[in-house]
């Protein structure tokens, strides 16, 4: 994609303002709410990112989401901004503010968050039972690192003496910015005959917030076109994403070079797997209508 003209960017913007929240049942963790964030002003604008920006950008999904969500708040012209200010004290580093906004003569501190878990454990209640790419992490330990870590800087007297030298007073809240999806294992509620507990979500919040995981070797045993229209078999196309292509659930021409299902990779999936968008064809478009973490 070019990037000059940016719809693709400008989508992947009200994903981050009108996703679900991602931490809903973690009431300790306070939170820029969705109901705060579709509150706010639709991003409308043309967005033009500089070739040094994509290229920070590229190929990292956290980087992609900063420089999006920073210039979505830049439109916002409240009285105060600051971007990734970090604050120093005699020589060390003290942490790093994503966003620093004046509200209504108050400072807040935002703090921005989008993660991918997939269930890997039985209990879809318990945050020990779903995993992020990288094997390792569990949406509980980035809850502990938010509140800990992250939000916690504000707090800090070292960090308001420091942000006094910048002419912010007081930031009077800490919250977090947190939206993502979480896939639920395809195999195990077929086999179950059982019914994911994303699907009593509102059909919007699913449908941006939720994917289904399934291993390669079970795409031909596992009908991945359930719930979809009829013709879905015969005319599904599939796109593997990358990682500035993660967030919105997009459409794309219809000549966009995709692949057949036999195609989709298996030696070539990485071991933390990849994320592929099920498009089917509508008038000369090709519409995302489902996501799915492709496990090697």
């Amino acid at each position: 994609m070019t990037h000059r003209d940016l719809t693709l960017p400008t989508l992947d913007i009200e994903w981050l303002r009108r996703s679900p929240d991602f931490f809903r049942t973690s009431p300790q963790l306070p939170l820029v709410t969705q109901k705060e964030r579709q509150a706010l002003p639709s991003f409308t604008t043309s967005l033009s990112l500089t070739p040094e920006e994509l290229a920070g950008a590229i190929g990292r999904s956290g980087r992609w989401a900063e420089l999006l969500w920073g210039r979505y708040l830049q439109t916002l012209r409240t009285p105060g901004l600051h971007l990734g200010l970090q604050l120093h004290h005699e020589g060390r580093t003290l942490g790093e503010f994503d966003a620093l906004i004046r509200l209504d003569h108050r400072w807040e501190s935002w703090e921005l968050s989008v993660k991918r878990y997939r269930l890997a454990g039985d209990d879809p209640s318990s945050p020990k039972s779903w995993i992020g790419p990288n094997g390792r992490e569990t949406p509980d330990k980035k809850y502990e690192h938010l509140k800990n870590h992250q939000l916690a800087l504000a707090q800090s007297p070292i960090a308001q003496e420091a942000l006094r030298t910048k002419g912010i007073e007081h930031v009077t809240k800490a919250r977090a910015w947190v939206c993502g999806r979480l896939f639920w294992p395809l195999e195990r509620y077929q086999e179950e005959r059982g019914v994911p507990p994303h699907l009593q979500l509102p059909r919007e919040d699913e449908f941006l917030s939720c994917g289904y995981s399934i291993q390669r070797a079970n795409l031909e045993r596992i009908d991945i076109f359930q719930g979809l229209p009829s013709s879905a078999r015969a005319e599904a196309q599939f796109l593997v994403l990358g990682r500035t292509s993660l967030f919105a659930p997009r459409r794309y021409p219809r000549e966009m070079r995709t692949l057949a299902l036999d195609e989709l990779p298996l030696q070539q999936t990485p071991k933390q797997g990849a994320e592929v968008a099920l498009l089917l064809p509508v008038g000369a478009e090709l519409i995302e209508a489902r996501r799915l973490w492709l496990l090697g």
